[in-house]
């Protein structure tokens, strides 16, 4: 299960007190396995429209994520919520996430919703490709959420 908020000070103080490395990326707490989990809201202009992308970080420690952080912490406000609206475009948020830590990855979240996400109607892409671009290859997965 993903932990969600990582990039949120009080939150990342609670999963640092009550998760237990199990290794390989997975924690654990009362009996239930976790991995380190944020969802960021990508707000930006791109081809001269407005896009606004909900995209899912995965870290595999810690150490990670405090320095993503660091790295985020200058798009926007990390302690306003639990999802941080950045001023930074998909690519840059795979190539920040990646440069703190390749074994990170990104999955654009709940897809096909209308506002915030990758095929959007409102605010979206038509491909993949046309929000990652070189980076595609780096998206493992797509999250098509429960509203979908």
């Amino acid at each position: 299960m993903g932990t969600g908020d990582f990039t949120h000070h009080l939150w990342l103080q609670e999963l640092k007190s009550k998760l237990k490395p199990q290794g390989n990326g997975i924690f654990s707490y009362g009996g239930v396995n976790f991995v380190l989990t944020t969802e960021v809201s990508n707000i930006y202009s791109k081809n001269g429209r407005g896009r606004r992308v909900h995209n899912i970080l995965f870290a595999p420690d810690f150490s990670t994520v405090d320095k993503i952080n660091d790295e985020l912490a200058g798009f926007g406000n990390l302690s306003s919520d639990g999802r941080p609206m950045l001023g930074l475009d998909c690519v840059s948020l795979v190539e920040t996430v990646l440069g703190v830590n390749p074994d990170c990855f990104i999955v654009p979240g709940h897809i096909w919703t209308p506002w915030y996400s990758l095929f959007g109607a409102n605010s979206g892409f038509d491909t993949i490709e046309e929000c990652f671009e070189q980076y595609t290859k780096d998206i493992y997965a797509l999250e098509t959420g429960l509203s979908s």
